[in-house]
């Protein structure tokens, strides 16, 4: 039996949606259907996922692998314009950030909302179930993580020339949960499977030393 996905109370197969909706690269789509096909070419062609499937998971880290072709290109624009204009710039730094989810952050920034939500209901998932399938990025907490979040949006509304930079805590502070004895604490794994907003910058790269002495005690310590 094929795998189903649900839509308006509707179950539609995956292989319905696969010969309904072609999948075919197109980063900067603005049409409902040719996002969709876009969605559904990074559903298809990434190394993430079976090619098989398109539950609620998969259909996340597709559509948000659709969002970054678009943010990529713009940040590329960026890029080379402050390259070309030399401004000064001012760079962030902070220990944590709380950012929110970057998927609803990102399609309202872009104002592709509707659009978004048109193309996930042509491939049978609703925007409101696919945004629930991300892990909030667990790089801060409280109110300094999000004031400095909110810094960063500011300086980007504005159109300044601001970069900011942070730690990548492979943990969160923890998570807790109620089991029969009491409360547990557990490792925030938000980085289980993967971040897709995470983008591998292999040509910059940088030593970061830790200097002074290790010394080993007879009993171990």
């Amino acid at each position: 039996m094929a795998p189903t996905a649900k839509s308006n109370g509707k179950t539609i197969t995956d292989s319905a949606i696969s010969s309904k909706i072609p999948a075919t690269a197109n980063p900067l789509a603005e049409e409902p259907s040719q996002i969709a096909s876009n969605i559904n070419y990074h559903a298809k062609f990434g190394p993430h996922f079976s090619p098989f499937k398109f539950e609620p998971e998969q259909a996340y880290y597709a559509t948000a692998d659709s969002v970054r072709d678009r943010l990529i290109q713009q940040w590329n624009e960026t890029y080379l314009h402050f390259h070309k204009e030399n401004p000064k710039q001012t760079y962030y730094l902070s220990m944590e950030y709380l950012q929110g989810r970057a998927l609803t952050n990102a399609i309202g920034n872009l104002n592709v909302q509707c659009a978004y939500a048109d193309a996930l209901n042509k491939l049978g998932h609703q925007l409101e179930e696919i945004t629930e399938q991300e892990k909030d990025a667990a790089l801060g907490n409280g109110g300094l993580g999000r004031l400095a979040s909110c810094f960063l949006d500011s300086m980007a509304t504005l159109n300044l020339p601001a970069w900011g930079y942070g730690l990548r805590y492979r943990y969160g502070l923890f998570k807790q949960r109620i089991a029969e004895d009491g409360q547990e604490e557990t490792a925030e794994d938000w980085l289980e499977k993967f971040s897709p907003w995470e983008v591998v910058r292999h040509d910059v790269v940088y030593p970061v030393r830790f200097f002074g002495r290790v010394h080993v005690n007879p009993d171990g310590s």
